[in-house]
């Protein structure tokens, strides 16, 4: 008998207080911490498990003050809420509208199974 294990929520790293003479992070190592975050919550999805990637989003929305990935966490967030629940498309299309010409977009509607709108699509 297998026992009942559900995924493990991902963990929040504590926050070391400031000091003044700590360096602070550059702005490499914040795009690579965020490309990294941003790679993890794809990798969720790719393994079909949106709602964990849906919280790794909700992580690089609360822990990034000026987030440079912030497209990438959308399209996730948006093809991870259809994968959720099927019946609702809001989200990815309302993405699609904001990014009609992204690769991103392509993504967002495989995941969501929206078609392909050429209206939309040949705006701007």
């Amino acid at each position: 008998e297998t026992p009942n294990v559900t995924p493990a929520e991902p963990r929040r790293a504590p926050r070391a207080p400031r000091q003044a003479d700590a360096p602070a992070p550059t702005t490499a190592d914040a795009l690579r911490a965020e490309a990294d975050l941003i790679a993890r919550a794809e990798a969720a999805l790719d393994r079909g498990k949106p709602k964990q990637a849906l919280a790794l989003c909700d992580f690089h929305r609360d822990g990034f003050a000026a987030p440079q990935l912030a497209t990438e966490r959308n399209a996730i967030a948006a093809s991870a809420a259809c994968m959720v629940d099927r019946t609702d498309t809001g989200s990815g299309a309302a993405f699609v509208r904001a990014h009609p010409r992204s690769a991103l977009a392509t993504k967002v509607r495989a995941r969501c199974g929206l078609p392909r709108d050429e209206k939309t699509s040949s705006a701007q």
